[in-house]
């Protein structure tokens, strides 16, 4: 098994989540990366599993990010299962990050003696839809440039149209409203770049 541990950053805001790649023709792999996040989720966190693009990760150079998935496309290649693991930069994920893999050993017998009682996450989402985990970019990058303030925070439920944020100018005025484009929960707000 392989896991990765990511902070977002310190000018990011996100939910602490555990999240692994789905496999329309692979179901044995995303099966057990599935119940592996679960095993290792903790009432505060998000269990997202998102749709991998096989042929996108293979046409992507080694060593390069664009696809933000390079290190469980490897594990993937090796046939590994592999998960990864995201929380706001110094905001205590460190204790949870600690806590879940420690749940995640047990789940795999390698410490105690039966593994750990399964927790609720606060939330669970798998998508088999290709490109519904890659965040970095998509319809929520800003066409301006300025001072963005939002409107919602990490954890709030949004429909499709409802204001997430706007952009304004140094002298205050309105440059661009972001609005959702679909149903959802919103995971991180980028505050700064």
């Amino acid at each position: 098994m392989s896991v990765s541990l990511h902070t977002a950053g310190p000018t990011c805001s996100e939910v602490t989540l555990v999240a692994y790649n789905t496999y329309a023709e692979h179901p044995e792999m995303t099966a057990t990366q599935r119940e592996a996040a679960l095993a290792m989720a903790l009432p505060s966190m998000l269990v997202w599993g998102h749709a991998a693009d096989l042929q996108h990760f293979a046409a992507t150079p080694i060593g390069q990010e664009d696809s933000g998935r390079t290190p469980m496309y490897g594990a993937f290649l090796e046939d590994v299962p592999a998960l990864y693991m995201e929380t706001t930069h110094m905001a205590g994920g460190g204790a949870e990050y600690t806590e879940s893999l420690r749940r995640l050993l047990g789940h795999m017998g390698m410490v105690g003696e039966r593994p750990p009682e399964r927790l609720e996450p606060r939330l669970f989402r798998e998508s088999l839809d290709t490109g519904s985990g890659h965040v970095q970019g998509g319809p929520y990058n800003a066409p301006v440039n300025g001072l963005f303030r939002p409107s919602v925070k990490v954890w709030d439920e949004v429909s499709e149209g409802d204001l997430l944020g706007t952009v304004y100018s140094l002298l205050g005025e309105t440059l661009f409203e972001c609005r959702a484009v679909s149903d959802g929960t919103v995971i991180v707000i980028v505050h700064l770049r």
